[in-house]
């Protein structure tokens, strides 16, 4: 005989709370790739010790057994994401039957009351909170189902976005007419208002991230993603090296069930709407920005497979993902870049129960591509596609490995080890990089790229990661599970860049008795200059990353949960000669996390949260401030043609002295840095509620408030020295005293310079941001679901982070913004990534059997606008032009010129689904931005030229929404042999 028992969440909790003064719950912590249960084993007379639990993946088969412990407590640690039955038998007792979900980095607590008698068995169908009641970090899951449901677009950012506080960084990183780095073109996102280059991104436990400037991470087959575990704040201890959010995804894997599927995935250009053009007013019948002709088709087919190669032993999942992306982009330099990416991405796992107790896990993807661009010359005042200029190879991407293994040594230690390694190439080349100069010409304002070169920057470069860590659970007792571990990295980036054709020219409209960056004046009578560099830098660069954790979770009373953390991080950037030049060690980050269950019931809980988070060098500094670098600025007088094939000219009279950025060697280690630096991090501070307002329905609200207390930048020390032309960079904490090296006498031997912050000039580091995010929920019954998000929020100071968005600066941790003391005037104020009011809402609604439509609504305010210009007092800080906070002569605050629009996007989808039996065929239509909202997002923020004038295009829009696109889709799944 049976019973079922149909438990509401408020009744179960009931009949919890009444045994609650008889049983101690046990503690539980959070992974990066697994889940766990969690539970109460009890009768009406007290705690049930000894009582077997099982728990089978009803997907694998993979069993699972422990014992309940005096108090009745039991845990499960390290269970892969998936549906799970838990069963329950004590001697005296009838067996109970239940079924649970276990998500990424989540828990589910399943506590049962055993009856007596002679009922065979008790199924309890229980529907589980979902409020974490011990949890006291801010954590988004997104599952497959979730994807399969909404509009989004194809990438992880797009993902990211909707957690609370992420907001859409500016498209200087991630999005331009140029390649990016690490990212699918869909743009970057910032967290908490961080920079966009300050998060950490994972796949399968297994840090991706571009550590080359911490600009996105590597990407899979959209439709290989499985959960995304997006975390915003407060994280444990076992993730660093991020101070903005964590973006950690898994992977699909087999079941016991073969399932075969397939997909045709089409963007066409003909359901595209587009931008509008932005006229150039110093050049009738040009344009400043061109949107409108662009063109961009996106076709794409898959085919998966996984099940078992043994049933509930060894299984295995694949997709090959083939990709036709065109896209034509023209450019307000007179240019047309035809972009073609046919290469295909391929992931595979592999997953081998060897025993109940140890597993072994591999993972293989490749996001390896090559991007074919042609050049044409476009004359844009007749709109006429000219010469083809030839091919640039754009190579981004690569093939990266993931062996972890987990053994359940004994029922309360669990040991998880990862090795890992991964390659991603960073090479752009062309034919022309070796005969046409880097050249433009911005005479009569404007910028119009002139000549036959193709690739501005030509690189061979490259990057490869070796990962190894150890996690460690043990539960010491019911009330302590201690968690502890290491992390080690080895990263090295390879470079080889130069300018094209070894040389950049570029001609500028002058006024005799001007002053140039260099000191030079530009002599009378002349009223054209050319500004001549050349560029070679290069060599390998090591990063090793080290770190190790340890962490207690701690069940101070029943509904009280104390999670005491520390992290140690340990960064060695070397240089060219495999020299470290900057060493960190010892940077201990304190992570304390406290969760009261408010009623006792599980259906509300108060948090709070303090975490102190470290961000590593990124490797782009080892290149740009420790290589063999050789960069040189000279000005002369534009005296001769300009040669109409290669766009050079034949350099006249030389103006003032040559600038030397780099000699072409590597330097002195000591030269290079602060030798008292210390390490750049944040401190965070979280308060929050969540609370189940009626079945199906939760609410929370939080405040956030995050400090960064000390950074890491490179400064010139010209002015403290009184060497004007110097452009000496070293890396330091601005704001503090410096020691360092330097020949300043020119003896060939260097001088220990100790040089005060007062004589520096240079303010400290300050970013502030404040938060109230706010949600409600309505979760999914197998019809319809919601959620809403508010963010009011203020990101303000004098430093946005890694990387720098006024300017589209991907020097990571070396930008413009600290190199001379003047350019720190007024810019205190509100920083790129503040956006006052976000609202984000979603859901989707099963209307008819087989029919679904879905939408997203997201609105938020724009971003601080600036100027730049012209340093009218500051000698040193006017040789960068137009790169201080002034207009015309006038100090213009940051974020003092109001803020772009508003910007409001809605999208939205249709889905039918025709269930064949054993198969299902999907047909999907979905609209971005549907009513093809047109807002400007980004505009031209240079007040003046370099040569002090008033710029024309100062304040024009540069970049707009992105128009109404329209993605049809069409899928096939089959399953068989379960």
């Amino acid at each position: 005989m049976k019973i079922t028992i149909n438990l509401n969440p408020r009744s179960l909790s009931a009949v919890l709370l009444a045994v609650a003064m008889f049983a101690v719950a046990p503690v539980y912590a959070q992974g990066n790739v697994d889940g766990y249960i969690v539970g109460h084993i009890s009768s009406d007379s007290g705690p049930v010790s000894e009582a077997r639990v099982t728990v089978t993946n009803l997907d694998t088969g993979t069993v699972k057994t422990t014992s309940s412990s005096s108090s009745g407590g039991y845990r499960f640690s390290k269970l892969s994401p998936g549906r799970y039955e838990i069963r329950v038998a004590a001697a005296g007792y009838q067996s109970t039957i239940e079924e649970v979900l276990v998500n990424v980095g989540e828990g589910r607590v399943a506590n049962q009351v055993l009856i007596a008698g002679d009922i065979e068995e008790v199924i309890i169908t229980s529907y589980a909170s979902s409020i974490d009641v011990m949890q006291s970090e801010t954590t988004t899951i997104i599952t497959s189902m979730d994807i399969e449901r909404l509009p989004i677009p194809r990438d992880i950012n797009a993902i990211a976005l909707l957690a609370p506080g992420a907001v859409y960084g500016d498209t200087a990183f991630g999005v331009a007419k140029t390649s990016s780095h690490y990212s699918t073109n869909y743009g970057l996102v910032s967290f908490g208002g961080a920079s966009v280059g300050e998060n950490a991104y994972y796949i399968n436990g297994m840090n991706v991230t571009n550590f080359r400037n911490g600009l996105g991470g590597s990407t899979i087959p959209f439709e290989f993603y499985d959960q995304f575990q997006l975390k915003t704040g407060g994280y444990g201890a076992e993730f660093g090296r991020s101070t903005g959010g964590v973006l950690n995804a898994i992977t699909r894997r087999g079941t016991n069930e073969w399932q075969f599927r397939t997909g045709f995935i089409y963007t066409p250009e003909s359901l595209r709407s587009h931008s509008p053009n932005v006229a150039d007013p110093s050049n009738p019948g040009e344009y400043d920005s061109v949107f409108a002709f662009d063109e961009d088709t996106r076709t794409e087919a898959f085919v998966s497979v996984g099940g078992p190669i043994i049933k509930d032993k060894l299984f295995i999942y694949g997709i090959y993902n083939l990709r036709d992306i065109k896209e034509d982009n023209f450019t307000g330099g007179g240019r047309l870049l035809k972009d073609v990416d046919e290469d295909p991405f391929w992931g595979v796992k592999v997953d081998w129960n060897i025993t109940d107790s140890h597993s072994l896990e591999f993972t293989a993807f490749s996001d390896k591509k090559t991007t074919v661009r042609t050049s044409f010359v476009w004359d844009e005042a007749t709109n006429t596609v000219g010469e083809n200029l030839g091919e640039t190879l754009i190579n981004r991407g690569g093939e990266n490995y993931i062996l972890k293994y987990t053994g359940n040594l004994t029922e309360r230690f669990t040991v998880s080890l990862l090795a890992g390694e991964s390659t991603y190439d960073l090479t752009t080349a062309a034919p022309a990089d070796t005969v046409c100069p880097f050249a433009y010409d911005s005479r009569g304002g404007g910028l119009t790229q002139i000549g036959c070169w193709t690739n501005a920057l030509p690189s061979a470069g490259r990057d490869e990661r070796n990962v190894y860590r150890a996690d460690i659970e043990w539960a010491i007792a019911d009330r302590h599970l201690l968690r502890f571990g290491v992390d080690y990295e080895e990263n090295t980036s390879f470079d080889n860049t130069m300018y094209s054709g070894g040389e950049y020219f570029r001609y500028f409209d002058s006024i005799p008795g001007e002053s140039l960056p260099n000191g030079g004046t530009v002599p009378a009578g002349v009223t054209e200059i050319t500004r001549y560099r050349q560029f070679f830098g290069g060599g390998d660069f090591n990063v090793i990353n080290k770190a190790f954790y340890i962490e207690d979770e701690w069940l101070v009373t029943d509904s009280l949960t104390l999670r005491i953390g520390l992290r140690n991080e340990r960064f060695d950037n070397r240089n060219a000669a495999n020299e470290t030049f900057i060493k960190i060690t010892d940077q201990y980050a304190p992570r304390i996390g406290i969760s009261w269950d408010v009623k006792g019931d599980g259906d509300s809980k108060v948090f709070a949260n303090f975490g102190r988070y470290h961000l590593p060098i990124a490797s782009n500094t080892n290149v740009r401030l420790s290589g063999a670098e050789l960069f040189t600025q000279e000005w002369f007088v534009l005296d001769s043609p300009i040669d109409p094939t290669d766009a050079s000219t034949v350099l006249g009279a030389q103006i003032g002295p040559t600038s030397v950025f780099g000699d072409g060697t590597v330097p002195d280690v000591r030269t290079t840095i602060d030798l008292d630096i210390k390490p750049m991090y944040q401190d965070e501070f979280i308060l929050g509620y969540e609370t189940k307002l009626w079945d199906g329905y939760i609410a929370g609200i939080s405040f956030v408030n995050r400090d960064m207390k000390q950074g890491i930048e490179d400064i010139t020390i010209d002015e403290a020295i009184g060497v004007p032309f110097l452009f000496h960079y070293i890396l330091v904490n601005p704001g503090e005293d410096v020691h360092t090296f330097f020949d300043v006498d020119g003896d060939g031997t260097l001088d220990e310079l100790f040089l005060t912050a007062e004589e520096l000039g240079f303010p400290p580091i300050k970013r502030k941001y404040y938060a109230v995010n706010m949600f409600l929920e309505k979760i999914w019954n197998g019809t319809f679901y919601l959620k809403g998000t508010y963010t009011w929020s203020r990101s303000h100071g004098n430093y946005e982070g890694l990387v720098r968005s006024d300017n589209g600066q991907d020097d990571a941790g070396i930008t413009t913004l600290y190199d001379f003391a003047g350019l720190m005037d007024g810019a205190d104020g509100n920083l790129p990534n503040h956006r006052r009011h976000v609202l984000k809402v979603w859901g989707a609604w099963e209307f008819a059997p087989g029919w679904q439509t879905s939408g997203t609504f997201a609105y938020a305010s724009g971003r601080p606008k600036n100027a730049f210009g012209v340093h009218p007092t500051d000698p040193f800080a006017s040789l960068y032009g137009a790169e201080s906070f002034y207009n015309q002569g006038v100090l213009v605050q940051r974020g003092s010129l109001g803020t772009t629009p508003a910007v409001t996007t809605v999208d939205a989808g249709l889905k039918y689904t025709l269930d064949l039996g054993n198969s299902t065929v999907t047909i999907r239509l979905d609209a971005f931005n549907i009513f093809n909202f047109n807002k400007a997002t980004e505009f031209d923020e240079q007040a003046d030229e370099n040569s002090g004038v008033a710029s024309v295009t100062f304040d024009l829009p540069t970049r707009f929404q992105r128009p109404r696109s329209i993605r049809l889709g069409v899928y096939f799944d089959y399953a068989f042999g379960g």
